[in-house]
């Protein structure tokens, strides 16, 4: 299931709540050229080599999750790039980052993607503290096999989830109605109550849906948001 296809790039960005173009990078990795002129091509993060496949699998949808803690503190990328080189040789997974191994031992990462960043130890401390504080709030389940299989992220209060044998992975709540069909109703003029009755699903699951649909830039037509 880890390496299912799962999401077009858009999507993941979408979902993940990182820049398209972020991602694309990411994945694919990118041409520029140095300080002196010269052409350099940085080698993906989340992929081994380049495939030139827009579509993430889940693993590495899951990973692209993990990455953006690292890198919302500063953490520079090819250090990033090669702890997950590491991590892929020492775990013996191409998603190390999408391993319950990990999660278990995310202190011990973390001291070793920041160990050499130029910073006092309180800062050091107060980075670590801040990204051990994430990935704990991710509410990921693993399969008896150590993978992360269902995401709840923390804009769907807890009543969202993502898993890829629900749905093609969509965002659903927890009677496995998709966020976006709820929110598309309330959209159309549908009171939460109609809604409610009509799909059979419990209140706070609607208004978690909207909430989490709202919080990923889905818009409401002028005379609902009012």
């Amino acid at each position: 299931m880890i390496t299912q296809p799962m999401y077009a790039l858009p999507e993941a960005a979408r979902l993940a709540r990182i820049p398209s173009s972020t991602l694309k990078r990411w994945i694919h990795g990118h041409s520029r050229r140095s300080t002196h002129g010269e052409p350099v091509f940085d080698e993906p993060v989340l992929r081994t080599e380049p495939t030139g496949v827009d579509e993430l699998t889940w693993g590495e949808f899951v990973e692209a999750i993990y990455l953006r803690a690292y890198r919302g503190k500063k953490i520079p990328l090819p250090k990033l790039r090669r702890l997950v080189a590491d991590l892929r040789d020492e775990l013996g997974t191409p998603y190390p980052l999408a391993t319950q191994k990990l999660f278990v031992s995310g202190r011990d990462v973390f001291r070793r993607v920041s160990g050499d960043l130029e910073a006092s130890p309180e800062k050091q401390l107060a980075m670590e503290k801040a990204i051990v504080h994430y990935l704990e709030s991710l509410k990921l389940e693993f399969t008896a096999d150590g993978y992360v299989i269902q995401w709840r992220p923390a804009e769907g209060d807890g009543l969202v989830l993502l898993q890829p044998d629900l749905s093609f992975g969509a965002p659903v709540v927890d009677v496995g109605i998709r966020t976006e069909v709820l929110f598309e109703s309330f959209a159309a003029g549908d009171t939460i109550a109609a809604i409610v009755e009509g799909f059979k699903v419990p209140v706070e699951q609607v208004e978690a849906a909207i909430r989490y649909e709202t919080k990923l830039g889905a818009k409401l037509p002028a005379e609902s948001a009012a």
